[in-house]
């Protein structure tokens, strides 16, 4: 189980950053290895679900950079986050918190001024449904039901699928840019309204 930088520590967590996901995935794999009497070996699957199916896909493509050491034998994806530009398009009606998360993180991580992008009248909002952490699926479903303070993505000033430098790090940020690195599985729900199917 990956300990991504920014959950539970000190520091900005890099939400949908692909490189440092990749990372945290292999150190936590060497991690592994140094637990005593663990018995594992340098080869090692990697398996994730939407931001860690994202994680998974970006595993692959850094494995044999990063981590030489090891030995990546497969990577499966459930509903990745992959396109980044089409999958934040598609939920810019629908998915306010996560924006607000994206938004908030990528941020900081560029050094960004949030009022750039985040209208004046909506920073109370914006501020406490970016910082909100999804802790269960339960959870998930429970802000899926309920009525977001960010109405509508009209909490943002510029669409970010379509200004840089937001979309210049979607599309950094986006797996497929570089070889896969072992045999790649991909399931995805077709009813999932989180994760475009297509």
């Amino acid at each position: 189980a990956t300990d991504y930088p920014g959950l539970g520590t000190d520091g900005i967590h890099p939400y949908l950053i692909g490189e440092s996901e990749a990372r945290s995935v292999l150190d936590s794999v060497r991690a592994a290895r140094e637990m005593p009497n663990s018995g594992a070996s340098n080869r090692f699957a990697v398996w994730g679900h939407s931001q860690g199916g994202h994680a998974a896909l970006y595993t692959g493509e850094v494995a044999a950079r990063y981590a030489p050491d090891l030995k990546l034998v497969g990577v499966a994806a459930a509903a990745p986050a992959t396109y980044l530009v089409e999958l934040f398009d598609a939920d810019a009606a629908t998915e306010q918190d996560l924006l607000a998360m994206t938004v908030l993180s990528w941020s900081r991580l560029e050094n960004i001024p949030v009022t750039n992008i985040v209208e004046p009248a909506a920073m109370p909002a914006f501020e406490k449904t970016a910082r909100d952490c999804l802790e269960s699926v339960a959870e998930f479903e429970a802000i899926e039901k309920a009525e977001s303070p960010l109405q509508s993505g009209k909490f943002l000033k510029v669409d970010p699928t379509e200004a840089e430098p937001w979309k210049g790090i979607m599309l950094h940020n986006s797996p497929g840019q570089a070889p896969a690195g072992a045999p790649v599985f991909i399931a995805q729900g077709t009813a999932d309204t989180t994760v475009n199917p297509a």
